[in-house]
């Protein structure tokens, strides 16, 4: 509320009004970071109050999180706001993913469910606290189906990279914690070790996961 009010205020004031926008997570790029459903919704916004410009500054490719798909909707959320941005990144994943892209269609539906149900604001530095167990071991089941589909080893290696955000999730997110009278249990989702996915990441050719 507070940035539309900025927003109106300049444009009453200026006929080059531009905006800097971040896309991305600059907390750590591996995070997972499901804002695809508002990107065109955004420009949409800035075009409404005369925005004649925008800066969209997104994440490191390689080194992002969906970092080609990420650009690839922007691009166009810019050059035509009226695009449907969920569509536009549905239409990039079939052709970029082949025969696993309905899994990894899965995965951004329940992501973006995710954060629309709990009212998660997606900022620029977001610290990915409203992962958990349960959403995790699911989105690392849908992985595992899509690396299955792969027909291609170029495809393959496409989802292997896109995977690397929900491996850092496992990592990261709060543990299943279970009591009962005698005994405390605490759960973490499948996940590799911590050098395990260092080293995918480096051979994924990885350098910078945060600004």
């Amino acid at each position: 509320a507070r940035f539309l009010a900025d927003l109106a205020d300049w444009s009453r004031i200026t006929g080059t009004l531009f905006v800097w926008e971040h896309t991305a997570n600059y907390r750590n790029y591996q995070t997972p970071h499901p804002n695809f459903h508002v990107l065109a919704e955004n420009m949409r916004i800035y075009a409404q109050y005369g925005v004649k410009g925008v800066f969209d500054e997104g994440c490191p490719d390689p080194g992002g999180e969906f970092a080609e798909l990420r650009a690839y909707v922007v691009a166009r959320c810019m050059w035509d706001p009226s695009v449907d941005s969920l569509a536009t990144a549905h239409e990039f994943i079939d052709l970029y993913y082949g025969k696993a892209a309905p899994k990894i269609k899965e995965y951004l539906a329940l992501l973006t469910q995710k954060v629309s149900a709990d009212r998660v604001f997606m900022g620029s530095r977001d610290d990915g606290r409203w992962l958990d167990y349960d959403l995790v071991s699911q989105l690392e089941g849908l992985f595992r189906q899509a690396i299955e589909a792969a027909d291609t080893p170029e495809t393959k290696t496409r989802v292997e990279q896109a995977r690397l955000p929900v491996q850092y999730a496992a990592l990261v997110c709060p543990p299943r914690v279970r009591f009962t009278r005698t005994e405390v249990s605490v759960l973490r989702p499948p996940s590799v070790t911590l050098d395990q996915y260092l080293g995918l990441l480096r051979g994924s050719g990885y350098t910078q996961v945060a600004p």
